[in-house]
C-alpha cells in the first residue's frame, strides 16, 4: 500500500513577524543611509592658524579639539572640557550622544546637583544637512512637569576634500519663552546684539592619534 505523505503547510506568521520585517528593513536603510554619509570619527586639532580670531558667543567656547565617534544610529562629540556648553567643565560625566536615526535624546544635569521641583535637561538630537552634520543641543528646565526656558546650541561639521579638514560652525538661539523674550527686551529685538546668535568657524585638522 502507497503512503501519502501529507504536505506541510508554512506557518502563518505570527503577530511579531511584521514588526521584526519593519525593524529589519529600517536597520538596513540606515546601513545603506550611512555607507552614503562622511565619517566623522577621530580626533580633530584646532588649526590655529587657519581659523582666525575666535567670534564671542555666549552659546559656546570655541573647543581646542574634538573625539567624534560615529555610529549608524548616533554620534559622541567629546571636547575634554565645557567648551560645547560655554562652560569650564562639562555638565555630564559621559560624552554626549546626538542620534542619526530622527529622534531625540534626552539627559538630566546634575551639575548643579538635585533641586526641588525644578530638573534641568539636555536634549540631544541631529540631521543632515546634504553631507554636513548639524547637531543640536537644548538646555531646558521642567518644573510641575512642564518644561519651559532653555537654548539651543547649534554646531555644524564639515569634512573638506581631503577628508582630514574639517570646518565646525558654531552658533545658537533661543529656544522658548522666557528666553526667547530677551533679544526683546535687552536688544530691541535685534537678534545681531544677542550674542546667543554669534557665528564662529575654525578649522581642525585630523589627528593620526
Amino acid at each position: 500500500m502507497k503512503l501519502h505523505r501529507r504536505k506541510r503547510r508554512a506557518p502563518f506568521p505570527g503577530p511579531q513577524q511584521p514588526l521584526r520585517i519593519m525593524a529589519l528593513c529600517t536597520v538596513l536603510s540606515l546601513a545603506a543611509l550611512a555607507q552614503n554619509r562622511p565619517d566623522f570619527s577621530g580626533i580633530w586639532i584646532l588649526d590655529r592658524e587657519h581659523s582666525g580670531p575666535e567670534t564671542v558667543s555666549w552659546a559656546s567656547a570655541r573647543p581646542s579639539r574634538f573625539t567624534i565617534r560615529q555610529a549608524v544610529r548616533g554620534i559622541s562629540i567629546d571636547t575634554g572640557d565645557g567648551s560645547l556648553f560655554g562652560m569650564v567643565t562639562a555638565p555630564t560625566q559621559e560624552p554626549l550622544v546626538w542620534p542619526l536615526d530622527g529622534t531625540s535624546k534626552t539627559v538630566i544635569d546634575h551639575s548643579l546637583g538635585d533641586l526641588l521641583n525644578f530638573i534641568r535637561k539636555i536634549r540631544t538630537e541631529a540631521k543632515w544637512d546634504g553631507r554636513k552634520l548639524v547637531a543640536l543641543t537644548t538646555h531646558l528646565s521642567e518644573t510641575d512637569g512642564k518644561e519651559s526656558g532653555g537654548i539651543t546650541r547649534v554646531f555644524v561639521f564639515e569634512l573638506l576634500g581631503d577628508q582630514h579638514r574639517m570646518i565646525v560652525e558654531r552658533t545658537g538661539y533661543r529656544h522658548n519663552a522666557p528666553s526667547k523674550l530677551i533679544p526683546l527686551i535687552m536688544h530691541h529685538g535685534r537678534l545681531e546684539d544677542d550674542l546667543m546668535y554669534a557665528t564662529d568657524k575654525a578649522t581642525y585638522l585630523k589627528s593620526p592619534e
